[in-house]
């Protein structure tokens, strides 16, 4: 097990999938471990006192050139653009300096699908410093029909992808429910991936309501980024203001982890009741998250339908890895802000 690796390494099956066949038998492909301590050179701090450890062999190229997908985040916003510098091909010391500020500097409700906000502001910083020239980056429907391509400056060009994309991937909604059905798809191998889509469904769903998370979790808990589990299944259940005193007490070894058992808090601060279906999820893990396990959708929309009444709304986000729902009101109200 990786020491403080965020996502495993890519197999050779996910390779072939997505990055072809073609490409691979032309381009070398590295896939950047935080083991590898001695590939890794120091470029400095940023203001805020991140250090920035990058990958030696994107510093010896001639031109740095980025290429990826926007979708929503709950860290950075969006994804795309700086992000695929940090965490990209950036050290675990970055990469805990990152997501340390996405945990404690900013709440994951104001965050998701604004790019206003002080982590992808530090992504940018250190992108700057690392020398990211160029960004080739997509809009895509969930059929991953292209929509969009935005090429140039790794702020500009990510920004009008942005837009884009919150056109495409934020679809507005009459008004919230106090039921969401929402599936986890594509962000559903763990709920290491699957936190985004939790988080996402939230905007559709009103204060007090019911969540019914749909997620096959073939990889377990924590199986993309197994070196956090151990974090994932003692903080998930304790408070946001409990973590945070443990990290500033320094008891929390694995500081890169605490942004998931934070984002959970601050949804259940919301009352929120979340009932879990799930093949690949144990009653145990979902304890851990602080969900419901149940065996099935039926017995999942009988438990909600107890708690919130025979006349409860239901709403249901069919690919909520990827789609941030809004209300009209509500995003007039965040674009004034």
């Amino acid at each position: 097990m990786e020491r403080g690796f965020p996502h495993r390494p890519m197999t050779e099956e996910e390779k072939l999938t997505h990055i072809g066949k073609e490409i691979l038998a032309d381009y070398r492909l590295t896939n950047p471990s935080y083991t590898e301590l001695d590939r890794f050179t120091y470029l400095g701090d940023t203001p805020s006192g991140i250090p920035i450890d990058v990958y030696q062999i994107a510093l010896e190229s001639d031109f740095i050139l980025g290429i990826g997908n926007i979708v929503p985040h709950v860290s950075a916003g969006w994804g795309g653009g700086a992000k695929i510098i940090q965490p990209g091909i950036c050290g675990e010391r970055t990469t805990q300096g990152t997501h340390v500020i996405a945990a404690l500097a900013q709440n994951v409700m104001e965050t998701c699908g604004n790019a206003d906000n002080q982590c992808r502001r530090e992504m940018e910083w250190i992108a700057e410093k690392v020398g990211l020239k160029f960004i080739v980056n997509t809009v895509m429907d969930e059929e991953k029909h292209l929509l969009g391509v935005f090429s140039g400056h790794y702020i500009a060009a990510h920004r009008a992808g942005a837009a884009l994309a919150r056109q495409v991937l934020s679809p507005e909604i009459p008004c919230k429910t106090d039921i969401v059905i929402a599936s986890a798809n594509p962000a559903e191998v763990d709920f290491w991936q699957a936190d985004k889509p939790f988080v996402f469904s939230q905007y559709g769903l009103k204060d007090g309501g019911t969540l019914i998370f749909v997620m096959s979790g073939d990889e377990g808990l924590c199986g993309n980024a197994p070196s956090h589990e151990n974090a994932i299944r003692t903080l998930c259940t304790r408070s946001e203001e409990e973590i945070r005193k443990l990290a500033a007490d320094g008891k929390i070894a694995d500081l890169i982890a605490i942004d998931n058992p934070i984002h959970l808090d601050q949804v259940r601060k919301r009352g929120v009741n979340t009932l879990l279906v799930s093949k690949g999820l144990t009653e145990q893990d979902a304890a851990a998250l602080g969900f419901t396990l149940c065996r099935n959708m039926e017995e999942a929309l009988q438990r909600a339908g107890s708690r919130q009444g025979r006349e409860a709304t239901i709403g249901v986000i069919p690919y909520c890895g990827e789609t941030m729902v809004h209300v009209k009101e509500d995003r007039e109200k965040f674009d004034e802000a």
